[in-house]
């Protein structure tokens, strides 16, 4: 089984902050909206079980994402 990497199970203790800001915030909306597509996308290729060359790209744009998305809930500039 693939691991779950969607913004809820990666930062649980911040539920209600996720919802809140998806909800009256439009930067965080957008990259939420963003993470779980490219989120998708990776598991897509993983499922596939494409080679790590072809996921390269995908990755490090989740990572950035949910930096970005990270940096948001802790309260800290973007």
């Amino acid at each position: 089984m693939l691991p779950v990497h969607d913004l809820h199970a990666e930062f649980p203790e911040s539920a209600t902050l996720i919802r809140l800001l998806n909800q009256h915030n439009q930067y965080f909306a957008s990259l939420f909206d963003e993470f779980d597509q490219v989120n998708r996308r990776v598991r897509e290729a993983e499922r596939l079980g494409l080679g790590r060359g072809d996921l390269g790209a995908l990755l490090a744009r989740r990572g950035a994402l949910k930096e970005q998305l990270r940096d948001m809930l802790s309260g800290e500039p973007a």
